[in-house]
């Protein structure tokens, strides 16, 4: 239930600067405090707030200047008909005590989880600073720290407002994690990921192009290759017709044997499709040499793998005795055993020694001491004796005890024979390292040579397309390097036979007419191009088949990557959806907080230059900017609040906080100005003290001048403390 609030009267026991200080108000008048500069009157102000809301103990501004960090004081108010005192002390870091009694029937009032200030004025001290409490020069302090939080908070005193800011500020940034300029939110990364899937896609698609081009080149190739083939043998068969003389008894044999070779030739070049399967002159060359490397490589592997079963064969020769781990561990424990049996040995003689030292000197103490001491003397070089002969027999025991498990349980009759056992399992163990690592060597170089082999393998294979295995695409090389020779020793067989019949046709005059001559010359040349041109299809051919199994090595991500371009259009697709909603909610709640501001501003705009009437001149306003700040308006003009003058500015202020007080408390409590009106005239003071007076409200008034005197003179209690510090 909201009561008047009005304070009666203060007492401070510590605070700050000020000691033991008290001071009586009336809830009916205007209170006028009185004091010289740095006196105390802030510090009285922030007094009373203390007293309301307590204080924040890590600035330690209020605390005690000297002696113990300790402040405290009472506060004595009406609350409606009743009469309240507050109590509070703060020691330190600690949260304090704070106590409130009923003065009528010193009844102690339970707050709960409230302040003073909340459970008596009703607002809490973030608006308490902002209405009734105006602190020296921070008049404008409601214009400050106008965040969206402080926004709402505005928005909820002056109407149902409450939350548009922090909405429309949620919503924002929302929009923007998605979408901003700076191209950083989710929806941009995704756009940026969808352009570099359009590269990669593009990529991949001219890629696939370049295959196919290939692959049609290929076929052209392969097909232009067949032409030339048949050109050839159809050339060579024609070169044959004309090539054919008139041949006379003495040339019958000799051409016959021509005819017999062509024929084979020409039967063996059509088996064999010379210049398709067949290599040229230098790849015959390159395939011979390729086939040779591999064969060496294979006589090495074949020599490494025999070395390698030599080397196993001695590593299990020479681990026959000891390849049981059991009876090598036995012998490890043996032999420890006999090296303890000899530190036993040791000892023995030490003792002996030592036994036989210490019975000499005994025995020089009983001839030579004194005579009453013979007995007693006697006696101790017999227990002596005892002992040294049980420990000496015992050492020999233990020696003997452990010298024979070792020879019982190795099969051997002395220590030398052990140690001649030990000395051969030692180096059989160091037999076996150096075969084991000889037979990893060897395995090493076996890799290796199968690695190269493989490579020269892979290499054959070119000139054995279809054949599956090293076998078949070795049987296939060597009749292709067999065919090859056969075929070009028929060929140089023929060139010499017919080499031989033109020279018989010369000299028998038999050798056709020049026409026939020139015409085989013809046959001849076309016959070396349509050669030379089957070569460089054969090496085209090549080229294209290395290219186009480059191409295919890379791969096709293709589905991945579509796959990857699903998932983020799905994803670009729900962000947008997104997108759309929270412009959709976003355009809502700045519309409602259109409307709000609309509903707002201008009314408590225009109850402010009401209270300012008597101030303000022709064409001079106040009104609202976007974020609720005060800004000055002069004709079309605007300024912010600060370019209105120091009394105007002033003034503006206050009638805010009256403004902001009236609507956010619906009744009476107590107002304090703390050197509120250093900026404004006598006049303005005036109009201002009339301003205040209707309000029906408690005024405190701290002053350090006699100036607002005149002004708040009238019905007044005034009231000074202290002096300059």
């Amino acid at each position: 239930m909201a009561r008047d609030v009005s304070l009666l009267k203060l007492h401070i026991g510590r605070f700050a600067g000020l000691c033991d200080l008290s001071l009586e108000f009336r809830p009916d008048r205007p209170n006028l405090v009185i004091a010289a500069n740095r006196a105390g009157k802030t510090t009285v102000c922030e007094f009373i707030r203390f007293m309301f809301y307590g204080m924040d103990v890590t600035s330690g501004r209020f605390f005690p200047w000297e002696g113990e960090r300790t402040v405290s004081g009472s506060l004595s108010l009406m609350w409606g008909e009743e009469r309240y005192d507050i109590s509070r002390m703060q020691s330190g870091e600690s949260a304090g005590h704070v106590s409130v009694v009923e003065a009528a029937t010193e009844r102690e009032v339970n707050l709960g989880d409230k302040t003073p200030g909340e459970y008596f004025l009703g607002i809490d001290s973030w608006l308490y600073d902002r209405t009734v409490y105006c602190q020296q020069k921070q008049n404008a302090k409601i214009q400050e720290d106008l965040s969206v939080e402080a926004l709402d908070r505005f928005a909820a005193i002056f109407s149902d407002g409450n939350g548009v800011y922090s909405e429309v500020k949620k919503l924002t940034e929302a929009k923007n994690r998605l979408m901003n300029k700076e191209k950083n939110g989710e929806i941009d990364l995704l756009m940026v990921r969808r352009k570099e899937y359009e590269v990669r896609m593009g990529e991949i698609e001219r890629r696939k192009g370049q295959i196919a081009q290939t692959e049609k080149q290929l076929l052209e190739c392969e097909r232009k290759m067949d032409d030339v083939s048949r050109q050839i043998v159809l050339t060579k068969a024609e070169l044959k017709d004309h090539g054919d003389l008139r041949a006379t008894d003495s040339l019958t044999a000799l051409k016959d044997e021509i005819e017999q070779n062509e024929s084979r030739l020409r039967t063996l070049a059509a088996d064999a499709r010379i210049g398709q399967i067949l290599p040229n002159r230098v790849a015959a060359e390159e395939l011979r040499l390729q086939y040779a490397d591999y064969c060496r490589l294979n006589a090495k592997l074949t020599e490494a793998k025999e070395k390698l079963m030599l080397s196993e064969d001695n590593l299990k020769l020479h681990g026959v005795t000891f390849s049981v781990p059991a009876e090598a561990e036995q012998i490890e424990k043996a032999k420890q055993t006999v090296d303890s049996a000899r530190k036993l040995r040791v000892l023995f003689w030490s003792l002996c020694i030592f036994f036989a030292v210490c019975g000499v000197g005994l025995f020089a103490f009983l001839f030579f001491g004194p005579p009453q001491m013979e007995l007693l003397n006697a006696g101790l070089f017999g227990m002596i004796f005892a002992i040294m002969a049980a420990a000496m027999a015992l050492c020999a025991s233990v020696f003997r005890m452990r010298i024979d498990r070792v020879t019982d349980g190795l099969d051997v009759e002395t220590t030398d024979d052990f140690y001649a056992l030990y000395q051969n399992f030692v180096a059989h163990r160091r037999s076996q390292s150096l075969y084991r690592e000889q037979i990893a060597h060897e395995q090493t170089t076996i890799r290796a040579l199968q690695e190269k082999a493989a490579e020269v393998l892979t290499q054959l294979s070119r000139f054995a397309p279809g054949a599956q295995g090293a076998k078949e695409i070795c049987d296939a090389c060597v009749n292709l390097l067999q065919a090859y020779g056969t075929f070009c020793e028929l060929g140089e067989r023929i060139k010499e036979l017919r080499e031989k019949y033109r020279l018989l046709s010369e000299d028998e005059g038999t050798l056709s007419s020049r026409e026939d001559e020139d015409e085989t010359l013809a046959l001849e040349r076309k016959l070396l191009r349509l050669s030379q041109t089957n070569e460089q299809l054969y090496a085209q051919k090549i080229t294209l088949e290395a290219t186009l199994a480059e191409l295919r090595a890379e791969g096709d991500p293709g589905r991945e990557l579509s796959e990857l371009v699903s998932q983020n259009e799905r994803g670009l697709l729900s962000l947008f959806e997104q997108y759309r909603s929270l412009e959709m909610s976003l355009e809502l709640a700045k519309d409602a907080q259109t409307r709000f501001e609309k509903s707002v501003k201008a009314p408590i705009a225009e109850e402010i230059n009401s209270m300012l009437s008597f101030v303000l001149e022709s064409g001079e306003s106040f009104e609202f900017g976007d974020r609720f700040e005060l800004r000055y308006r002069r004709g079309e003009r605007r300024f912010s609040l600060s370019e209105a003058g120091g009394g105007l500015s002033e003034l503006a202020s206050l009638a805010m906080r009256l403004c902001v007080a009236r609507r956010a408390i619906s009744h009476n409590i107590p107002l304090i100005f703390d050197e509120s009106f250093t900026y404004i005239d006598e006049r303005s003071k005036r109009a201002l003290s009339d301003l205040l007076r209707e309000k029906n409200a408690q005024m405190l008034l701290f002053a350090s001048g006699s100036d607002i005197v005149s002004a708040f003179a009238e019905g007044a209690v005034i009231q000074t403390f202290g002096s300059a510090l």
